[in-house]
């Protein structure tokens, strides 16, 4: 048994070695009982720092020092925001390893590490800024919107999987109150539409303009490239009980709009989902 043992001298946990092959992984097998990021954790044997990539091959005994994090310049900061946007997966490593805190107390001119990392689709990054402990929450400073909602807009497919996983709020909205679900069917996004659905996202939501998810995505025209897309996105909320004759007020049915727009796939969808033939615009 491997016996991990705190500052103060007292036994923390006691593990197995085959649980553990590296300091990594012993680093993050005690970030929930210690509550601390491996960033801020630092294990020691005969009073020599083991390395992350250090084997623990017959140690007995290791002890566990926590550090605070640094008190970041505005340089470093920046440096930590720059990085992340470009994606830097082993410099991003290094600055939290100082340990740096993985979100801005200044952002001053550049958005928050996490917010960059995902709407650039840097997922490496994004997992090492939430493996960080960085708020999965943070708002642009400039439009308002959290990282999952940024990622939807964008496309992308992986950072929204890394985020949903990190416990990201699926019913967080923008100024226009529109939720991860109705920006990804607007931007004709089929994967992240399903990924959202199977992550229990709320279906029948509606945004400021009492918009549902299936209504911005009919009523938008598209260019060939991205009609496959748009059709794919529609189907797959049809299929997930998205009713076909829900509608805003004082404006189409969504068949009525499909029509409107020459979507005919799309009115073929809604048909043989039982759209209403019948029912009358205002």
């Amino acid at each position: 048994m491997l016996h991990v043992w705190t500052a103060a001298g007292e036994e923390l946990t006691a593990i197995p070695w085959e649980t553990v092959s590296d300091a990594k992984q012993l680093k993050q097998h005690l970030q929930p009982l210690c509550e601390a990021p491996r960033f801020r954790q630092r294990l020691l044997t005969d009073g020599r720092i083991l390395e992350d990539d250090m084997s623990l091959s017959n140690l007995v005994d290791v002890q566990l020092v926590l550090l605070p994090f640094i008190t970041p310049s505005q340089e470093q900061e920046d440096e930590l925001a720059i990085l992340a946007a470009e994606g830097m997966i082993a410099e991003v490593e290094t600055i939290l390893q100082r340990p740096q805190s993985p979100s801005c107390a200044d952002p001053r001119d550049y958005e928050q590490p996490l917010f960059l990392a995902c709407k650039n689709g840097h997922v490496a990054i994004a997992r090492l800024l939430l493996e960080a402990d960085a708020d999965v929450e943070t708002r642009s400073r400039w439009c308002g919107i959290t990282p999952l909602l940024a990622a939807c807009a964008e496309g992308r497919e992986q950072v929204v999987r890394v985020l949903l996983e990190g416990g990201a709020n699926k019913e967080a909205r923008d100024r226009r109150g529109s939720t991860p679900l109705l920006v990804a069917a607007h931007c004709f996004c089929p994967e992240i539409v399903c990924l959202l659905l199977e992550a229990n996202a709320e279906r029948t939501v509606r945004n400021s303009y009492g918009e549902t998810p299936l209504w911005v995505a009919i009523n938008k025209d598209s260019f060939q490239h991205a009609k496959r897309r748009q059709e794919e996105v529609v189907c797959h909320l049809l299929r997930r009980v998205a009713d076909p004759n829900c509608r805003v007020q004082g404006q189409n049915y969504p068949l009525h709009m499909a029509c409107r727009r020459g979507h005919v796939r799309i009115a073929k969808l809604l048909l043989q989902a039982r759209a209403d033939q019948q029912l009358s615009s205002d």
